[in-house]
């Protein structure tokens, strides 16, 4: 806003901007505005809509188009779990939850809601994205979850060249034909930090894709459970970089390629993460036309169907420092990767996982993963957990439902969405 002041027979122009403003929108339509479009339509850059608990439906409360301002919509309980959004869409009936299609970015903000029950249906980009579409946007979603949403590709999210920042995110049972969970096409640089990725099905890809040119950042995300189909139960990644960092890739499974990671055509840098107990044929981690990744401080441990890693008969190189693979159920150190057993680092010890019944991946104080510990002593703490069992070996990371970092474990992590 401008204005002119006139003081001492000087005038001068003044320039100031109004305060923010904060809108409460209920279910019922009461509050400040009938619905969450409503409230968007008149907010400005700066404001905050704050939803009360319960269940959003209906038209202005489902298809909620952001419209490109930086504001912030959040629940008014901070706790994704009291407040939904049910998008009652259908094959017949398509809805998704929002829509960030006007160059969103880090100012425009989706904070703790439940998105659940989407369905993205129709011609394209209309079947993209059950939960949620982004399109040449890079809005902030910071401790929503993801529930029971349907889509052609992305039965989550799907981001459409869009940098997004999701924090603290899960995506528990969205199913699709590929990416259940989160679909990313060439995406400049995505970031993820402290997601959750549990139960996600799919054809291809039971959690998540990037697809494209771009860098995607994963740094202590989890993904447990989910099934890919043919292929990917956790992570593909198609001529797409990426950093991924202290994450953990639990019981995924495919019957064919990858039950944790696919590569293709991918070389990321892959450091302190722990792949345990997942399922396929062609290995947890499949390395195909050229994908040649650099694997650091990571424990391979357990898995079924395949060998560790397996690679297509082609100019993939995978390189391997201060990794334990062991008893994985169609070898360990084998096929393109059996040279570099004993050199750097590299180990076939078990990692002395402390309760992977019950899903406790910490490794005991006497593990050779352990910091420093023989055979290793050039190699810091090997894989995502810190060592100790027990209580005192709980990190801390984000619970699922709650707004705030406290202190849980994987297993209290998939517990919250019932086993």
């Amino acid at each position: 806003m401008r204005g002119l002041i006139v003081l001492a027979g000087h005038v001068f122009l003044c320039c100031w901007t109004a305060s923010a403003e904060t809108y409460l929108v209920r279910p019922d339509g009461t509050g400040d505005f009938p619905t969450i479009q409503a409230a968007i339509d008149s907010a400005t850059d700066g404001d905050v809509i704050e939803l009360a608990d319960g269940t959003f439906t209906g038209t202005g409360n489902r298809d909620i188009d952001d419209r490109g301002k930086a504001i912030t919509v959040r629940s008014e309980s901070r706790d994704p779990a009291t407040c939904t959004i049910n998008c009652e869409g259908s094959e017949d009936d398509p809805h998704r939850g929002f829509l960030f299609l006007t160059g969103e970015e880090y100012g425009s903000v989706l904070e703790a809601v439940q998105i659940t029950n989407g369905h993205a249906a129709g011609d394209l980009p209309d079947c993209w994205g059950g939960g949620i579409y982004c399109y040449y946007s890079a809005p902030k979603i910071d401790n929503c979850l993801f529930s029971g949403n349907w889509a052609e590709i992305g039965g989550g999210a799907f981001l459409d060249r869009s940098s997004a920042k999701l924090t603290r995110c899960r995506f528990s049972e969205n199913s699709a034909h590929r990416a259940g969970g989160l679909y990313c096409e060439l995406c400049p640089a995505p970031v993820l930090e402290d997601c959750v990725f549990v139960r996600n099905t799919a054809d291809i890809c039971g959690a998540m894709q990037c697809d494209g040119d771009g860098h995607v950042s994963l740094t202590r995300c989890f993904f447990s459970d989910n099934d890919g189909g043919m292929a990917a139960g956790g992570l593909l990644l198609t001529s797409s970089g990426a950093s991924i960092t202290w994450c953990t890739f639990s019981r995924n499974q495919a019957w064919d390629g990858g039950g944790a990671v696919v590569l293709d055509h991918s070389s990321p840098d892959i450091a302190s993460c722990t792949l345990f107990g997942n399922a396929a044929p062609h290995g947890t981690v499949y390395c195909s036309f050229g994908s040649s990744p650099t694997i650091t401080k990571c424990i391979f441990a357990f898995g079924e169907d395949g060998p560790a890693i397996e690679c297509r008969p082609d100019d993939s190189s995978p390189q391997l420092d201060c990794c334990d693979i062991f008893g994985n159920e169609v070898g360990d150190w084998t096929g393109y990767i059996a040279d570099q057993n004993g050199l750097v680092g590299n180990i076939s010890l078990d990692p002395l996982l402390c309760d992977p019944d019950n899903d406790d991946l910490a490794v005991a104080s006497d593990s050779p993963c352990a910091p420093f510990s023989p055979p290793n002593l050039q190699c810091d703490l090997i894989g995502a957990w810190p060592v100790g069992c027990g209580p005192a070996g709980v990190p801390e990371f984000p619970e699922v439902g709650v707004g705030v970092v406290i202190a849980t474990t994987w297993g209290g992590v998939k517990a919250t969405y019932g086993n």
